[in-house]
C-alpha cells in the first residue's frame, strides 16, 4: 500500500524547485515542497560535529534543488491529479 506521503519528481535541468513551486503556488494555487532541505551534510549535527559545508557534496545537493514533492493524499481524486499533472505540464512549458 501507498503511504501517500510525497510524491517526489527530479527535474531536468535547468528548472529549480523554487522557482517550480513558486509558479504552482502563484498562477495555480498548488502547494509543493521538498523532499527534505538542507541536504543532510548541511544539517547542523554534521556541518558542527564534521565541519561539511555548501559545495563539500555537489551532486547532493544539485539533486535536492532539482526534486519537487507534488502533493499527494488518500483522499486525492482523479480530477485533483490531472489539476496538479496539468498545472505541473503547464508550468514546464512556460
Amino acid at each position: 500500500r501507498h503511504s501517500y506521503y510525497k510524491f517526489p519528481l527530479l527535474l531536468e535541468k535547468p528548472f529549480l524547485r523554487e522557482t517550480v513551486a513558486r509558479s504552482l503556488a502563484g498562477d495555480f494555487g498548488i502547494q509543493s515542497g521538498s523532499i527534505y532541505w538542507p541536504p543532510c551534510h548541511l544539517q547542523p549535527f554534521y556541518r558542527e560535529r564534521f565541519g561539511y559545508r555548501p559545495g563539500d557534496f555537489p551532486v547532493a545537493e544539485d539533486i535536492l534543488e532539482r526534486t519537487i514533492a507534488l502533493p499527494i493524499y488518500p483522499e486525492m481524486c482523479a480530477e485533483d491529479v490531472e489539476r496538479v499533472a496539468g498545472a505541473f505540464r503547464q508550468v514546464l512549458r512556460e
